[in-house]
């Protein structure tokens, strides 16, 4: 029997699966998974033609519990994770910058949030 932490850690990398073949069925190119940065950690990076999106993927049992399980600390934490990311590896001016969500519940409920929320101030963190 496996523990319950465990069974999280599954469930969470197949819901990562799923949002990563979502996006490659959409034309966007995978950028980076679990990227892990000092401020944190981010699921995805996608990028298609226009935009770079950091990606918040959760799975619960419906939609709106995963919705709702992104608190505000964890988006000024992405936040932060992606002004370190985008310090290391700018993105070209001409890319809009955005934060989805991708909130998944069995069976089969997917939904993808973009643009689910804005935080004007993320700017790259410079390097001294």
């Amino acid at each position: 029997m496996k523990r319950p932490r465990q069974q999280a850690e599954r469930r969470g990398r197949l819901a990562e699966f799923i949002a990563a073949a979502y996006f490659r069925l959409r034309g966007y190119r995978i950028v980076g998974r679990r990227q892990r940065t000092l401020a944190g950690e981010i699921d995805l990076i996608v990028k298609n033609s226009r935009a770079l999106a950091f990606v918040e993927v959760k799975i619960r049992g419906d939609l709106e519990t995963a919705a709702y399980s992104i608190s505000d600390y964890q988006r000024q934490r992405i936040a932060r994770a992606a002004a370190a990311w985008l310090a290391n590896n700018p993105a070209p001016c001409h890319m809009d910058i955005r934060f989805d969500a991708v909130l998944l519940a069995f069976p089969f409920h997917f939904r993808h949030m973009e643009n689910a929320w804005r935080i004007d101030d993320v700017r790259p963190i410079r390097r001294r």
